[in-house]
């Protein structure tokens, strides 16, 4: 190997360069393999001698050395050609480390411009190169305003940072990006965030196109913030714009995936209680939905409406919009839906027996009056006829008080009533002395010269009572109410004609309650003339007033447990009087007529109305939706012909792509998913259970709509944040990697 020397003598072209430079420079070009130290001992490179007072602890591959102090014994590094000098021994050691004392410099350098600048604005402003799109114009932003020396301080202190903590401003940038990526964001256009589409293929897409374009915009305006000329301005905006769309469509496909994700676990969380009252109703997710919207609606009425179906009650019965989605759903064809409705079938069935029984038992047997009144008259003759003789033969007291009551009543009548009462006598061959009475001019009774006994009393009660058919109702009220005062104070003065009109009662006074009980559900007998009426009533009149009742009833429904049970009888036709009982005119009416009987009787009504009602809904438009069920079956099973196909289709090939596509398809068609929706919703609608269970899934389901739609929002916002926080972080990832 040549000397130094001889290296010269040949090449005297170099005689500007010192002996070092040309040394390094012929050890980098042929000789890089070797320790330049070694190479420069056989060349016979001479080492600059080491400042007086030091010897040379070690010489650097780039020429700088490592010096002692003789008397201290302090290290110094000297950088080649002296351009850099430092006893700091960090600096030190990471010059042997790195076999170069530039880098050791470099961080010197940079560390005295952090300590001037100060450590706190330099950390900011090399935060601040973080942010998206404007980050790399800080410096520039800053002069803008605070003039030269304020950017090129600015830039300054960015270097110093990036050199002497690299880790720490990628972290703090990225942490920038992050930070002010929602502002960047929420800046944007609607239409540039807005994704394509709720479902996951959608956000999918969405997050891809946005995060490459986003990345792209935002990697190419930062990077050409980038640079001193225009020339690596402009290489840094393409390398910025790639770097930016490459990151950005990476993690725009990642984001909503990994927001999806996330979104769905929550969720599941959140849904966890609707999917058990889903598991436990045997029901999905679709079919929770809808019973769930349907028991929130009804939520104001459904623990009443449960309660007065007692022993009947079933979910289908909380409500007009549960009622509504049950006649739906039982009137499809799926097999849920015929179970559905044989459940009802079956409660109408038991509904029917228990209001016949109720009714025999409460208002007797569905009866005809006059089959009724020659019954009551055949059977309690010979009572009768002992009862009344017996009150017949007794004495009345007009000196008592009731005595004077009575005669002040008796001086209401006209002779009128008194010839009819007379006249009444005579027909049925009664007896008795001839009324005495002193008349008016116009025929009202001014006083008795005899007064009247029990019979004649009794008699003048019943010419009372036998007013016209055609009278008015006025008349037929006050008429009706005076020998019902009458009679009441004959009964004080005289108890034995009490017990006598209870044993049987006329013919007229049981005919009167029959006719009332028929009209007792009228709306034009008040609850006022019932309780008027039925006041004094005997037991036989007011349970003729039941049977009158019964008898209305009987011929509204014609066959009462028919009209609950049987298919072929309309279950509205049975609605009709039980609401008119229930009503709250009804339920006083009955509570008058019915007395101690009246709780039991309208609890057990409540409930015959419940099954009665659902079984009427249900059936009320079963036919027609039938018919449009089965007609829409129909059509879904109605295939076309190929040349239909093509003329509907416009060609030959989307006819065949559309036949292919339904032959390979197992996704069953729209009308057999519902269907399918309607069996799985009719089934716990009609299902009975114990009114504790059926509370409880009630609130259940109420809950459910709520925690299924806070689950598909948070689902939503987790595909949603995804994409966003995919763009978002695209400048972060930059910052992380060392791309700004």
């Amino acid at each position: 190997m040549a000397s130094i020397k001889q290296i010269r003598e040949q090449y005297p072209q170099y005689s500007d360069m010192s002996d070092e430079d040309l040394a390094r420079a012929l050890h980098s070009r042929f000789y890089s393999d070797m320790d330049f130290g070694k190479f420069s001992q056989q060349i016979g490179l001479t080492p600059k001698m080491a400042p007086a007072g030091t010897d040379v602890v070690e010489t650097l591959p780039d020429g700088s050395r490592i010096v002692r102090s003789k008397e201290t014994g302090q290290e110094t590094l000297l950088g080649r050609g002296g351009a850099y000098a430092t006893t700091d021994p960090a600096r030190i050691a990471e010059a042997r480390a790195s076999g170069a004392a530039g880098e050791a410099a470099k961080k010197g350098f940079a560390q005295d411009i952090i300590a001037q600048t100060g450590e706190a604005a330099a950390r900011g402003a090399s935060a601040l190169k973080g942010v998206p799109f404007i980050g790399s114009y800080i410096d520039d932003i800053i002069g803008a305003t605070a003039g030269p020396q304020a950017a090129q301080a600015t830039r300054a202190a960015q270097e110093a940072r990036e050199i002497v903590a690299p880790g720490t401003v990628a972290l703090s940038r990225a942490g920038t990006a992050v930070a002010t990526a929602p502002a960047m964001i929420a800046a944007a256009p609607q239409a540039l965030v807005t994704p394509l589409g709720s479902s996951f293929a959608g956000r999918l897409a969405a997050g891809t196109a946005l995060g490459t374009a986003g990345g792209a915009i935002e990697g190419g305006i930062y990077g050409s913030g980038e640079g001193s000329t225009r020339e690596e301005r402009k290489a840094s905006a393409e390398s910025g714009a790639l770097t930016g769309a490459l990151f950005g469509g990476a993690l725009g496909a990642l984001g909503p995936a990994v927001g999806g994700a996330i979104g769905a676990m929550r969720g599941s969380r959140i849904a966890a209680p609707a999917q058990a009252t889903a598991r436990q109703l045997g029901v999905k997710e679709g079919a929770l939905d809808l019973l769930s919207a349907a028991a929130g609606m009804d939520a104001p009425v459904a623990a009443e409406n449960m309660a007065r179906a007692g022993r009947y009650a079933s979910l289908g019965q909380m409500g007009p919009a549960t009622q509504n989605l049950l006649d739906l759903a039982a009137s499809s064809t799926s097999p849920g839906a015929a179970i559905a409705r044989q459940n009802i079938d079956e409660v109408a069935e038991a509904a029917g027996r228990q209001f016949a029984d109720l009714m025999d038992n409460t208002l007797g047997g569905p009866q005809a009056a006059a089959q009724l009144q020659d019954l009551l008259m055949e059977s309690s003759a010979p009572a009768r006829k002992a009862a009344y003789d017996a009150a017949y033969g007794l004495p009345v007291n007009y000196a008592s008080a009731a005595g004077r009551k009575l005669e002040e009543l008796l001086g209401r009548l006209d002779s009128d009533i008194l010839n009819r009462a007379a006249r009444l006598m005579r027909i049925e061959g009664q007896p008795s002395r001839q009324i005495m009475a002193e008349l008016d001019e116009a025929g009202n009774v001014l006083g008795y010269t005899r007064k009247p006994d029990v019979r004649q009393i009794d008699y003048i009660t019943r010419a009372l009572r036998d007013v016209s058919p055609t009278a008015a109702p006025e008349e037929k009220n006050v008429m009706r109410g005076l020998a019902s005062d009458i009679r009441s104070a004959l009964d004080d003065l005289v108890p034995e004609y009490r017990q006598a009109r209870d044993i049987a009662g006329d013919v007229i006074s049981l005919r009167d309650a029959i006719d009332f009980g028929t009209d007792l559900l009228n709306p034009k007998t008040t609850r006022y003339d019932v309780s008027k009426t039925v006041k004094g009533m005997s037991a036989s009149e007011l349970s003729a007033v039941k049977q009158g009742l019964r008898a209305q009833l009987d011929e509204v429904m014609a066959n009462t447990k028919a009209a609950l049970s049987d298919p072929n009888q309309d279950a509205r036709e049975m609605v009709k009087p039980l609401k008119d009982m229930l009503s709250r005119a009804g339920r006083q009416k009955l509570e008058i007529i019915l007395g101690d009987q009246s709780k039991e009787f309208l609890r057990q009504l409540d409930e015959v109305y419940s099954a009665a009602s659902m079984r009427a809904s249900v059936a009320q438009n079963s036919k027609t939706q039938i018919r449009k069920m089965a007609q829409d079956v129909a059509m879904d099973r109605i295939r076309p012909t190929l040349g239909q196909s093509i003329a509907e289709r416009g060609g030959v090939v989307p006819a065949m792509a559309e036949r292919l596509q339904s032959m390979m398809s197992t996704a069953p068609t729209r009308q057999q998913a519902f269907e399918e929706l309607m069996g799985e919703i009719a089934l716990p609608l009609t299902r009975q259970g114990d009114l504790q269970t059926l509370q409880r899934q009630i609130g259940q389901l109420q809950r459910s709509a709520p925690q299924l739609q806070r689950a598909q929002s948070v689902y939503e916002a987790g595909k949603r944040g995804g994409t966003y926080g995919a763009i978002g972080l695209t400048p972060a990832m930059q910052s992380l990697l060392g791309q700004r």
